[in-house]
């Protein structure tokens, strides 16, 4: 993925989860989510978590952006504006109580840009 520097020059802070394969996520993915009043989250995928992690290092500092790095899912689930807190829910199709943050990075990795 290019990244768009002109698009983004607002930006303060980028943050990122970079994310190994799990559930319906079946490739390295690193989600980015640029906070603000304009936020919007992408995928990446199709490459190494350390590639990935080269570009985005890059990217923000050509910003001069603080660039918040998370290995894993945790926190993922901050940046769906209606989320509760909570760090499970119980699913209305099988009543099991699943990790909300892991929920998330699935339901974002098929919606903007997975393979499944």
């Amino acid at each position: 993925m290019k990244y768009q520097k002109a698009k983004y020059d607002y930006i303060e802070s980028i943050k990122v989860w970079y994310v190994e394969p799990f559930g319906l996520i079946d490739q390295p993915a690193a989600f980015v989510y640029y906070p603000g009043e304009n936020c919007g989250v992408q995928v990446m995928i199709g490459d190494s978590l350390e590639s990935f992690c080269d570009i985005l290092r890059e990217a923000a500092a050509e910003l001069g952006c603080e660039l918040k790095e998370t290995w894993g899912v945790k926190g993922i689930a901050s940046t769906d504006p209606y989320w509760d807190g909570k760090p499970t829910f119980r699913c209305g199709r099988c009543s099991i109580e699943h990790d909300v943050h892991e929920n998330v990075a699935q339901v974002l990795y098929q919606r903007l840009g997975g393979s499944r």
